[in-house]
């Protein structure tokens, strides 16, 4: 913020960083790809569409606010916070999308994203869907309830390699 001829440095908002300008795989609906931390310290990554910035201010800093930003107690907390989302450009760029899957040379699912064109974040854009592809059980009890009714069945042991190799090959968040 300027004040006179200096800046002045002011805090309106926990925690939150733009990280990449996003656009969806045909390069149009741009936003940004924000990086936030709620009040128990989980660090979550949100994205917000510019349209969404411009035409509809109020349900960004409900967003905003609903994932746990808090705003200090200023006039101008909230038009300074919108401003930052829109001015601020930092020099990564984030491929969004609706659909897990292949694009491109790039595997995406709902927390990671696993391929050879890493120059950019890709990031599964459906937050407000529950994530299905999750860790259940330990290697060991897959082993013994499900491993051995796959013995000699061809078809049965193909899905389940592929069941257990995908979340082992994309690793850990």
């Amino acid at each position: 913020m300027k004040y006179g001829n200096s800046l002045l440095q002011l805090k309106i908002c926990s925690y939150i960083e733009v990280i990449a300008l996003s656009h969806n795989p045909h390069e149009q609906e741009w936003g940004r790809i924000i990086r936030l931390t709620n009040p128990k310290g989980t660090i979550r990554t949100v994205v917000i569409a510019m349209s969404e910035i411009i035409t509809s201010p109020d349900i960004v800093l409900r967003k905003l606010m609903d994932l746990g930003v808090q705003l200090e107690d200023y006039k101008q907390s909230k038009s300074l916070l919108l401003e930052y989302l829109c001015t601020c450009k930092p020099s990564v760029y984030g491929t969004v999308t609706k659909k897990s899957g292949w694009h491109g040379d790039v595997y995406i699912i709902k927390d990671n994203s696993l391929g050879r064109n890493m120059d950019e974040i890709y990031i599964l854009d459906n937050s407000t869907e529950e994530n299905l592809m999750t860790e259940s059980g330990t290697l060991e009890e897959w082993k013994e309830h499900i491993g051995v009714m796959c013995k000699g069945q061809s078809l049965l042991q193909p899905a389940t390699i592929n069941a257990v190799v995908l979340p082992v090959e994309l690793g850990p968040k």
